[in-house]
């Protein structure tokens, strides 16, 4: 994994990126090397961590021999060896994917994109044409930024080195500050003139001549509707033999891997199958203790199952203890994301990832993607009343909306409560709602009128009734669900988090479950056996059976999340931090909040009369955005 970044350079430009500068910005993606190419068009920088071929001779940025190409590279090609028996007979200089990935590209161009099999953002330069091609993986796996205005393309794998390569225009983007608040993650970027490259799209632009850029879309999705029919016990055996191969390429590796094993279900089975790969070998593992405040909140007591695991499975597991002190560590955690995310989940990779770098560990392998690939979250399990809902009057599913709002505050009440607020929708915005955090209503209100009105409200949901535009032959509900997963939440939230945090420590972290035959095979098994009934990932269980005790298995469906109702109920200090952070939001940008709605949402969660703490979460993310990121 690495570190990328670059920029046309034009004659009248007052202000040229400084190499120092540039690559510190990227320095915690790369602390084994580092390089920058320049030309009259064109810089580029990278930093480098050697996980494939440590020596000189696979440094970046990699120019071809005949000094006509130069690539910057961020990521893994996990079947660069099998690519490279299909190229010319050369000799090459490095067992090296980047330099596989250069001559490949060489060869085929953007036609080479299908055929790679693994995470990536990078960008080659054609010295000849003066064009520059970017591309990003099919999942978002790797972040890949660009900033164009006034005739300036920049690009770099996070937002806040394009703030080195160029002045760069700080207007923030009204509508992802209402995704942040409604979702607890922003599906745009939170500057106006900074794009993410969309998973599974290429980007070309001539460097004389930048105003405009051309984007495509290299990646089909699978989800066309058509399931192969075979027995159960088939369909097993073919996972089985899928994953075990997904995790075998990503064992390839000239560094030592380690894992994450939460004790949940998708950790557990990755660890369990790469021990059936290397029976005898020594296995690191690394998890959390989240304590006795995460179980009170309604997560599962993660530890128990981990070391469960670990002893079956004979691997050396590392316990490290959570880290209460969430809010003093908020505003470097929005800083490494990028993104006003407000989750604490984040800060427990990061964790993972620093203790296992100081164990000499450079790469980790994670369960990333398995819920979004295999349904496994309880929104997933929300589908499985859509039939009923969906026969019921308007009258009397108003009216169950209305009764459900009378259950008590508990964890089971609070998720009853939220999927009954959207009973009155029809199947498709019940859909798009069951990502939503809070109610709709209550986030406008959080805005000053005259930034609300250049907020486009149903911006969430015209995303993602635009996702499903690119699948009109998947008419499963589930399966259109899923692909809505892999569209916004699990590049948008997800993956942002996992590449950001384990590479602000110097750690590449991969995800086994979004292998390109891995997820391309699931989407072909039958909906009713990626869940059945409301039984989410039955197939994946089944195939787990064969390495896991049943009560890893089947144990209750847990989350990485903070036990922030208890922090608000019971724990002044905490309170008084969140209002001095509000008072400080309200203060600095009173053109674009609502203080008095701000400040009765905050009374109404404190005095238990509404649960907005999460809301109040994503506020105090947007806030710490905004100071970091936004124009002054």
């Amino acid at each position: 994994m690495c570190g990328i970044a670059g920029t046309t350079i034009q004659q009248d430009r007052e202000r040229l990126p400084d190499n120092n500068t540039v690559l510190g910005a990227l320095a915690h993606r790369g602390p084994d090397g580092q390089g920058v190419f320049r030309d009259e068009n064109l810089f580029l920088a990278h930093t480098r961590l050697a996980i494939q071929d440590t020596g000189s001779m696979a440094a970046q940025p990699m120019v071809s021999e005949d000094q006509r190409y130069v690539l910057v590279f961020n990521g893994e090609i996990y079947n660069h060896l099998e690519l490279r028996s299909s190229l010319p007979h050369r000799e090459f200089r490095s067992h090296s994917d980047t330099e596989t990935l250069l001559y490949a590209y060489i060869q085929m161009g953007a036609a080479i994109l299908p055929l790679l099999n693994g995470i990536f953002a990078f960008a080659v330069y054609d010295r000849e044409t003066k064009e520059l091609f970017l591309a990003r993986d099919a999942f978002g796996v790797k972040p890949l930024y660009y900033y164009q205005k006034d005739g300036t393309f920049s690009f770099a794998s996070e937002t806040k080195c394009l703030f080195t390569l160029d002045d760069t225009d700080r207007t923030v983007n009204p509508d992802a500050l209402f995704q942040a608040l409604l979702l607890q993650w922003p599906i745009e970027t939170g500057l106006q003139y900074v794009k993410r490259l969309n998973p599974g799209h290429c980007l070309i632009v001539n460097c004389t001549k930048p105003g405009s850029v051309q984007i495509k879309k290299w990646y089909r999705e699978p989800f066309r509707g058509l399931y192969e029919q075979c027995s159960e016990q088939a369909w097993m055996e073919r996972l089985d033999t899928a994953l075990t191969r997904a995790v075998q390429r990503q064992l390839l590796s000239d560094k030592p891997l380690a894992y994450f094993l939460s004790g949940g279900l998708d950790s557990s089975l990755l660890a369990a199958i790469a021990r059936k790969l290397a029976p005898g070998e020594k296995m690191q593992a690394y998890t959390i203790d989240a304590g006795s405040a995460f179980r009170e909140e309604g997560f599962s007591a993660d530890l128990d199952y981990a070391l469960q695991v670990a002893a079956h499975l004979d691997i050396e597991l590392e316990v490290i203890p959570s880290q209460a002190d969430f809010l003093d560590r908020l505003d470097t955690m929005v800083w490494q994301l990028d993104e006003a995310q407000a989750d604490i989940a984040p800060l427990f990779v990061q964790d993972i990832a620093r203790s296992a770098k100081q164990s000499g560990y450079d790469v980790l392998i994670g369960g990333t993607g398995g819920d979004d690939v295999f349904s496994g979250y309880r929104r997933h399990q929300a589908l499985a009343y859509e039939p009923l809902l969906s026969a019921t009057p308007l009258i009397f599913r108003k009216a169950a909306r209305s009764l459900l709002q009378y259950l008590p505050d508990n964890p089971a009440g609070r998720r009853l409560k939220k999927a009954a607020s959207s009973f009155p929708e029809n199947t498709a915005q019940r859909l798009f709602r069951y990502f939503f955090w809070t109610g709709k209503n209550t986030v406008i209100g959080l805005f000053a009128p005259e930034f609300l009105a250049r907020i486009h409200t149903n911006s969430i949901e015209d995303f993602f009734a635009s996702r499903l535009g690119d699948i009109p032959g998947e008419q499963a509900l589930l399966n259109q669900a899923l692909h809505l997963e892999m569209q916004g939440f699990l590049p948008c939230h997800n993956l942002n988090y996992t590449d950001k945090m384990g590479m602000a420590e110097g750690v590449e972290i991969r995800v086994p479950y979004l292998d390109n035959e891995l997820v391309a095979l699931a989407a072909a098994i039958p909906p009713q056996l990626k869940m059945k009934g409301s039984e989410t990932k039955y197939l994946l269980k089944k195939v787990a059976e064969r390495y896991l005790p049943k009560s890893v298995v089947y144990r209750p469906k847990t989350g990485f999340g903070a036990p922030l109702r208890t922090w608000m109920k019971q724990d002044p200090l905490f309170q008084q931090q969140i209002q001095q952070r509000l008072d400080r939001l309200l203060l600095a940008h009173p053109d674009i909040f609502n203080a008095p709605a701000v400040r009765k949402l905050y009374d109404k969660t404190l005095s238990g009369q509404e649960d907005n703490v999460y809301t109040l979460l994503a506020l105090l993310a947007v806030e710490s955005w905004l100071r970091q990121f936004a124009a002054s």
